[in-house]
Order: structure tokens, then C-alpha cells, then sequence
């Protein structure tokens, strides 16, 4: 699964995770909702597909983007936005 940095599961909850480092950045329309419901539809089907969509559409799924910084030579601390999808844009995050 090449399209995402990370799947976790909390509960009934599932958190698709992007995680940018330095000066790194979200590519046009990653992580909206667009680009989640056509990447899950790509994928294999078996459990994990099966699970994201009943998610999908149980506002049961979240996206999440980590940001870690640099500043010169020092690594600062993580910053991270985590949102329902009933709250990501249909073309933005």
C-alpha cells in the first residue's frame, strides 16, 4: 500500500495517517476526501477495504497529518491536524 504513510485503528475508529517531515508538504488534493475514497477503492479486496469503507460511510474514519519541522540542525516537536471525514473537503485537506 503505496498511497499512505500509515492505517491505525482506535476502537471502531480508523485513522489514515500522512506524515510530512522538513520542508515536505501535501500534494494537491492529498488527503481529501476525494483522493481517501479513491484510494480505498483501489485497494485489494479483503478485510481491510471491507473495514475502511463500513468506516467511510459510518463517519467512523479520520485523517490525520503529522508535520515535523526543522530548524537548522534542531528537529522540532511534531505538529499534527486530525480530522472526520465528515470535516475534510471533498478536493482538500
Amino acid at each position: 500500500m503505496n498511497w499512505i504513510d500509515d492505517i491505525l485503528k482506535q476502537g471502531d475508529n480508523y485513522i489514515i495517517l500522512e506524515a510530512k517531515g522538513g520542508a515536505g508538504h501535501l500534494r494537491p488534493h492529498q488527503m481529501s476526501r476525494t483522493w481517501i475514497e479513491n484510494n480505498i477503492g483501489k485497494l485489494d479486496d479483503g478485510p481491510l477495504r471491507d473495514d475502511l469503507q463500513n468506516a467511510l460511510n459510518n463517519n467512523k474514519l479520520y485523517g490525520m497529518v503529522t508535520r515535523t519541522l526543522i530548524d537548522g540542525d534542531t528537529v522540532l516537536d511534531p505538529e499534527y491536524v486530525c480530522k472526520s471525514i465528515s470535516q475534510i473537503g471533498q478536493h482538500s485537506y
